[in-house]
């Protein structure tokens, strides 16, 4: 049945590209478009939307009208006039054929997002297979890794067939010698504490000689070590729920030739754009439409990859391949590139099994952006998908996007400077009217936006893409075109993680976005003189007026990212839920409540009525999880705050003086996936389109004016500093 449909597919997009390439007078260009327009918004409006054939209609809509648009634009707009207005021209072009193929490919590899079960159904008689849990680490904080340890000790499986490993490249011998007295004095202490802690926990402690092969050489060289059927790996920044094991490991002993169950990277912070413009409390995070939709749509096609954590593989197939792959710094999704070359299956388990923690600054972010593009350009280069032995149709169709999905950096810069290499040099960039880009340009863009929201919507608000992809764009240029260059040259980096942010500060990555904003404010008068000298090029104006004007939102929005605000908390607080019970130590006292936020330092709770704590107080909570386990966690009462018709609010920090106390702390803060499920369920809602431009205006605007304020004190700081401080000795110097 499926490959029916899928033929079914294929013929009838063989019928949309003949269809396309038919010859219209404009007017009737203009109906047809506006009429297949309409009609794919009312589809969409339909409560019966999401059915397969009516989703089909509307993705074929879409890809025609996406067709007809370049066909139109191919055959009809590439005039060559000189070598100048032909190179930017061509740019131009490539960008939006480009975004053509993303955005026809994303129609085809989501056609049908997977839903599978919440719960691998799991068979007694087939016993439980051995794991080995590996949780590789390098320099991150001590406190980080502890966490995600205490929380691999609690997973709810038998103790008999689990085997946990700390793979600490942060003491190799190579660190521990270093001639440079700091690296050298912290990897010895680092291994000291480590080694302690393990013992303790019941942890097998691994180092190494050197940090060779980053990551996969630390993980490769552990699993010779490893005797269980299957591998979870773990970032020491992804604590796992208790139940990780008990709802994904059925999904092997159901299919032999599975070799992964990838689950979402869930994180419980916001990542820095989401931070500094205040997006994180409303808005869903950014990686959910990747884990939200994407995964579930490669999952389909047998193409769901691994992410590097959170992730459950079989050991037999990754030995068949010589361990993970690492001719790449994505060597992540390069190992399911291998493996399913091998004919080997792939799943994705959608619910949050693991809470982990996004980058804290921008400079960070932008780190790791940069080594996933240029991983996964290396493995467009070096292993090239769609021509690689044993994949089938889909599967290289799923890499190769996955792949050129990361040259939307260039992409985006080509469309943001575009307009202002026509106002300020004249070169003719984009040769139509404007009846020709209302007949073609507008019914495409009309009906992709709201595809991709209808796709997206619950996942990615209305221009959120757009604000991550210019955010990136000039950052990423270096990065991408190096590896264009040398494919073999990048190294693996860590991204820090754990970091507190004492005070509110200016990213210095945000000079160039400033940069590119200040060179659009420059062009808004030579707009009024090509309006006026080149009576003509009207059109033309008009259009580049628009395409300018909507980057310049853009990049003002993006200088809000960049305006790095103060993260005083050392530990993410998320919100909860549950009852509590406060008893007091001292005297007595108890209390009921509710509780609304938590994080691994403390908890937040209403209490109605008169509250009888007071600040200061030791209390001991009684709390429970979805499960039914109940916990005693000693804590202290920070604050005591009146809530006007609520009662009254308590901040309390938990206590912890042993092992035992931690151990409570993670398996309440950490332990429950139903508590992880309700919180990304909150934040998984549709807003209507205008309401959506309008949240992300209003924050971008508000970030942008407090980081634009920030800046020009600092120039007027240096200025006085460095040129009037000049200006005055070279005047003492004169005057002599």
């Amino acid at each position: 049945m499926r490959n029916f449909r899928i033929l079914i597919a294929v013929l009838c997009l063989a019928v949309i590209f003949h269809l396309s390439s038919l010859e219209l007078a404009l007017s009737s260009q203009f109906c047809l478009g506006f009429f297949l327009t309409v009609l794919v918004l009312i589809l969409i409006a339909l409560p019966v939307s999401d059915r397969l054939e009516i989703r089909l209609v509307i993705f074929f809509l879409g890809a025609f009208l996406a067709f007809r648009y370049i066909v139109w634009r191919t055959t009809n707009t590439l005039i060559f006039t000189s070598v100048a207005d032909f190179i930017p021209m061509m740019a131009l072009y490539m960008a939006e054929l480009y975004s053509f193929t993303v955005f026809f490919c994303g129609l085809i590899i989501n056609v049908l997002p997977l839903e599978r079960p919440s719960n691998a159904p799991f068979n007694p008689a087939k016993g439980y297979p051995y794991v080995d849990v590996l949780i590789p680490t390098f320099t991150e904080p001590v406190d980080l890794v502890k966490t995600t340890l205490m929380g691999s000790t609690l997973l709810d499986y038998p103790k008999e067939r689990l085997r946990i490993f700390l793979l600490d490249d942060g003491a190799t011998i190579e660190r521990l010698v270093s001639k440079d007295e700091k690296t050298r004095s912290e990897a010895h202490a680092r291994k000291r504490f480590f080694q302690e802690l393990c013992r303790d926990l019941g942890v097998e402690y691994r180092s190494r000689k050197e940090n060779r092969h980053a990551k996969a050489g630390n993980i490769n060289e552990a699993l010779a070590e490893c005797k269980g059927d299957l591998v979870l790996v773990l970032d020491c920044d992804h604590v796992p729920t208790r139940d990780f094991l008990k709802r994904t490991v059925g999904f092997f002993q159901r299919d032999e030739r599975l070799f992964l169950v990838q689950t979402p990277h869930f994180m419980i912070n916001a990542n820095p754009v989401e931070k500094n413009l205040g997006l994180f409390a409303d808005a869903p995070s950014e990686s959910e439409m990747f884990y939200g939709v994407i995964q579930k749509g490669l999952d389909f096609w047998n193409s769901s990859f691994f992410c590097g954590s959170a992730a459950l593989l079989r050991r037999a197939y990754l030995e068949k391949i010589g361990g993970i792959s690492g001719k790449t710094v994505t060597e992540d999704a390069e190992t399911s590139l291998e493996l399913h070359s091998q004919g080997l299956r792939s799943l994705y388990f959608a619910n949050p099994v693991t809470s982990g923690l996004s980058p804290e600054t921008f400079r960070d972010f932008i780190n790791q952006r940069i080594r996933w593009a240029q991983g996964m350009i290396q493995i467009l280069l070096l292993k090239n998908p769609f021509l690689k032995k044993g994949l089938k149709w889909y599967q290289r169709l799923s890499y190769s996007n996955s792949s050129i999905f990361w040259f939307f950096g260039l992409a985006r810069f080509i469309f943001i400077i575009s307009p202002l290499l026509y106002f300020f040099f004249g070169l003719h960039i984009y040769m139509a009217s404007v009846p020709q880009v209302v007949a073609y340009a507008l019914p495409f863009l009309i009906s992709s936006f709201y595809i991709s929201n209808f796709l997206f919507g619950k996942y990615r608000w209305p221009l959120f893409s757009e604000l991550y992809e210019t955010a990136q764009s000039i950052f990423l240029l270096p990065g991408v075109f190096s590896v264009l260059l040398h494919p073999r040259s990048p190294r693996f980096k860590v991204t820090p993680k754990g970091q507190s942010l004492v005070k509110d500060f200016v990213s210095p990555l945000g000079w160039p976005l400033v940069f590119l904003f200040l060179a659009c404010i420059a062009t808004v008068p030579f707009v009024f003189y090509r309006w006026y000298a080149y009576p003509l090029d009207r059109d033309v104006v008009i259009i580049c007026t628009i395409w300018l004007f909507f980057h310049m939102l853009l990049l003002l929005m993006c200088i809000g990212s960049v305006f790095e605000r103060h993260q005083w908390r050392r530990h993410p607080r998320t919100w909860a839920y549950g009852t509590v019970l406060f008893k007091e130590e001292a005297k007595g006292k108890t209390a009921r409540g509710r509780v609304i936020d938590l994080s691994l330092g403390g908890m937040g709770a209403e209490i109605s009525g008169e509250a009888l704590l007071e600040k200061g107080d030791k209390v001991t909570l009684e709390v429970s999880d979805s499960y039914g386990n109940s916990y005693q966690i000693k804590a202290k009462v920070l604050r005591v705050r009146s809530v006007s018709g609520r009662g009254k609010k308590i901040a309390l920090e938990f206590v912890s003086n042993d092992l035992a106390d931690f151990k409570k702390i993670v398996a309440y803060v950490y332990g429950d996936s139903r508590r992880w499920e309700r919180y990304q369920g909150r934040k998984r809602k549709k807003v209507p389109l205008v309401k959506g431009v309008v949240y992300l205006l209003k924050h971008g605007f508000s970030g942008a004016r407090l980081a634009l304020w920030e800046m020009c004190k600092l120039g007027l700081r240096s200025f006085k500093s460095n040129v009037l401080t000049r200006s005055f000795k070279t005047v003492q110097t004169l005057l002599g």
